[in-house]
């Protein structure tokens, strides 16, 4: 009983862990992503490695977007 009862803690804080970088570490890192893209004068395969990281914004609801778009543009600046 006591092997299950460890069993079950570890898949709690396993599952805890992932659902904090999936939700959290995640969008935060894109800001940082962002700023490095343009400190290296946006080359085109720098965009086409962004795509995969930033193709999970069409999901999320608008407010989220555009709050994670805000993180962006304070560590990039605005678009040109």
């Amino acid at each position: 009983m006591d092997e299950n009862r460890r069993r079950r803690h570890a898949w709690a804080f396993w599952t805890a862990i992932i659902l904090i970088v999936v939700f959290v570490i995640y969008p935060l890192s894109l800001g940082p992503l962002a700023w490095l893209g343009k400190a290296v004068g946006d080359p085109p395969w720098f965009e086409k490695a962004m795509y995969p990281l930033v193709l999970p914004l069409r999901l999320v609801p608008t407010p989220v977007r555009d709050a994670i778009l805000w993180w962006i543009v304070i560590w990039r600046g605005p678009f040109d």
